[in-house]
């Protein structure tokens, strides 16, 4: 049986959610696989996601819509710290637009090596802003997995990504084509060239 402990400080201001640190969690609804969020939004609209840590879930947090026409918008994840999930650590799709994750720390998810990396950009996606964060990848050596030509204006910039795997390089998966490459990378995501690739954060 698995036990989930929440310690949650929570401020009252509307669409936000802040200070909420899970431990770890899986969901026996989808039979045995890594599917559970620690934080999960269905269609929802106008909401911050802020200062969390969530750590060894299945994905840190996932912002969808599992219902035919119908989109998550204006989901804000911002300041969180997501590390040692099993399939990724955050996962987007189902989306409308004017949404986007910023000044998040991704570190070493991903830990199944489940190819989820520490971005999941999902099944249509587009219109967001990717920008101001830092990506440490894990054994996988993935950093972003994309993997539909469908999903589009999506903007990367700014953010930071931390080679902790010295033996290989990273890899970037981008709507279907795999990049081992950052400066390939960048020219195939229409990345901002402020955005970095480096040594693991000392």
């Amino acid at each position: 049986m698995k036990i989930i402990l929440l310690l949650i400080m929570f401020v009252m201001e509307p669409y936000k959610i802040i200070q909420f640190i899970i431990f770890p969690l899986t969901n026996p609804a989808y039979d045995g696989g890594y599917s559970a969020a620690a934080v999960y939004v269905d269609g929802g609209k106008d909401i911050l996601i802020r200062k969390n840590e969530l750590y060894e879930n299945d994905i840190g947090i996932e912002a969808t819509s599992e219902h035919a026409g119908k989109y998550a918008e204006d989901i804000q994840m911002t300041e969180n710290r997501i590390s040692n999930n099993n399939y990724t650590g955050i996962a987007i799709g189902g989306y409308d637009e004017n949404r986007g994750g910023t000044h998040n720390t991704f570190y070493q998810n991903d830990t199944k090596d489940l190819d989820g990396g520490q971005l999941l950009l999902q099944y249509n996606v587009h219109d967001n802003e990717i920008k101001e964060n830092r990506f440490t990848v894990s054994p996988s050596h993935i950093f972003i997995a994309n993997f539909f030509q469908e999903n589009r204006d999506n903007y990367l910039g700014e953010n930071i990504y931390y080679n902790s795997e010295q033996d290989k390089e990273g890899i970037w998966i981008w709507k279907e084509w795999e990049y081992n490459s950052f400066s390939a990378f960048k020219e195939a995501s229409e990345s901002n060239e402020t955005s970095q690739y480096m040594d693991e954060e000392k």
